[in-house]
């Protein structure tokens, strides 16, 4: 079985990590939204929603006194059923690193580090490694009061890291609206600014827990979340994992800003044809943004992300993002969609512009008629169309995504496009 993380020092000294991040109080804000406190604080009769002073901290005490005066029995229950959330999330691979770096965080804060050793160590494999299977055997055996120390223990490291990413999220925020109006200035982009600026200002930028971020089979660094435009109350929202390094932040950073600053499209689901068999939602607006697009019923899924293009969306997301980045950037993220997106600009009978897709990336779409294509993406679909001589070209290349991968994708669309 594959190995989670070569040989560990027992002591853990040369963790790359910021000392001063494991000497903090040991308590949890009533707001915080991380692994397992929501849980643990309605258990213990705090209610986050009703509270007044969301800015509260309770300290492991106040809890563990709370705890002695409720059923136990049900708290077990509680702290059994995060752990259980724990090991099902080890069945994606991806996921797999983050909750050994819930396990890390532990053993690396004073005082708890060394109530956690003695299960930790016990459980590596005759290499001196840690296998996944080895992980999953140390969360079985850890005891819940030391796992519930771990969850509030974790709660207050996430405050710590979000205190440290919002000092600096300003100085980022003016970098990319600089670099931004520079793309403007020289003709590369067309975005009104006013307009991107009026946009930014309503939505919340958080740092998130990646143990609650919601995952798909891939990890995930970051995400943007729109409010469906439901009510006034819901805002936009950026959620960065705290997971990501400083060196990856601002490309991280940069991607999910092009996605809140990208095209929108409202449909009222009252214009969805009766036959879709949708529940009567009549008025809510479903926004798409970018160029994903609602699926063939006009709706969007959460099974697969949502709706179509998904690729040639973080695609064009993540091609945007790298012009604000110098070119001899490596880049990790999105590897394939962009080489697949590559492909299909050059790969037709002519070059395709990318700004074409640009345009369409960035124009906000009034029509609410979910059968009329945007009038920008349908100048794009047109020049697909004509470079590869096939009407709807780009419709089947992404269905052949869809049914196939993208990888397969990008090595038909190189060897013989007909069979797109």
């Amino acid at each position: 079985m594959e190995h989670i993380k070569n040989v560990i020092n027992p002591s853990l000294g040369d963790y790359e990590r910021n000392k001063e991040l494991f000497r903090i109080p040991k308590g949890v804000r009533m707001s915080s939204n991380t692994f397992g406190v929501p849980e643990i604080l309605r258990a213990c009769g705090y209610d986050q929603s009703s509270d007044p002073n969301p800015g509260k901290v309770f300290s492991l005490e106040d809890l563990l006194t709370r705890v002695d005066s409720i059923n136990l029995g049900s708290f077990e229950d509680i702290l059994s059923s995060l752990r259980k959330n724990l090991k099902i999330k080890m069945q994606h691979p991806v996921l797999v690193e983050i909750v050994f770096e819930f396990l890390v965080e532990a053993l690396q804060t004073d005082g708890l580090g060394d109530k956690i050793r003695p299960y930790v160590f016990a459980e590596r494999d005759d290499n001196n490694e840690f296998t996944v299977s080895c992980l999953l055997r140390i969360l079985d055996k850890i005891p819940n009061a030391i796992f519930f120390e771990m969850i509030i223990n974790r709660a207050g490291i996430h405050e710590k890291k979000t205190s440290e990413f919002l000092s600096h999220e300003g100085k980022m925020r003016k970098m990319f609206l600089r670099n931004l109006g520079l793309l403007v200035s020289t003709g590369v982009l067309q975005v009104n600014l006013a307009e991107v600026k009026n946009r930014l200002s309503k939505f919340s930028i958080n740092l998130k827990d990646p143990l609650i971020i919601e995952f798909t089979q891939r990890k995930v660094d970051g995400d943007y979340i729109f409010s469906s435009g439901q009510t006034d109350s819901l805002r936009d929202s950026i959620n960065i994992s705290s997971m990501v390094g400083f060196s990856e932040e601002k490309l991280v950073y940069t991607h999910e800003m092009f996605h809140a600053i990208s095209g929108r499209t409202s449909v009222l689901f009252g214009s969805i044809p009766d036959n879709t068999n949708l529940p009567d939602s009549s008025g809510i607006l479903v926004q798409n943004k970018g160029v994903v697009l609602p699926d063939r019923t006009g709706f969007f899924t959460n099974d697969n992300k949502i709706g179509r293009f998904f690729w040639l969306n973080e695609a064009t997301t993540q091609s945007l993002t790298l012009l604000m980045f110098p070119k001899d950037l490596v880049n990790r993220c999105y590897v394939e969609e962009i080489e697949l997106l590559e492909t299909l600009l050059s790969g037709g009978g002519s070059l395709i512009p990318k700004r074409l897709l640009f345009d369409a990336y960035f124009v906000d779409n009034t029509d609410r008629n979910i059968q009329n294509t945007p009038e920008a993406m349908q100048r794009f679909y047109n020049v697909v169309d004509e470079s590869y001589g096939v009407s709807g070209f780009l419709l089947k290349l992404d269905d052949y995504v869809s049914k196939n991968g993208v990888e397969k994708a990008i090595e038909t669309l190189k060897t013989d496009p007909s069979l797109i």
